[in-house]
């Protein structure tokens, strides 16, 4: 992978860890709502089986175009009251 590839992944990677973080923590909650460690676990796969489809998708857009993936994060980050980047 080239450097500019690799650190525009990177950058992906960095700017969209504090939705992860966000989503992660959503899900702990509810984790802990619906009974404890086993549904915790649960939640969690469930974080990383949707979301992590979008990360990545996130990754292939910032290759090719680094002002839409750009863009796109900014959004999401919006939507859930995140600082922007």
């Amino acid at each position: 992978m080239s450097h500019v590839r690799y650190l525009r992944v990177r950058w992906v990677e960095e700017t969209s860890s504090k939705l992860l973080e966000y989503w992660f923590k959503i899900a702990e909650e509810e984790g802990e709502r619906a009974g404890g460690s086993n549904a915790k676990l649960a939640t969690r796969t469930t974080v990383k089986r949707t979301l992590l489809p979008l990360v990545n998708y996130l990754k292939k857009v910032a290759i090719t175009d680094l002002e839409e993936a750009y863009r796109l994060i900014s959004a999401l980050r919006r939507s859930y009251g995140l600082k922007d980047l």
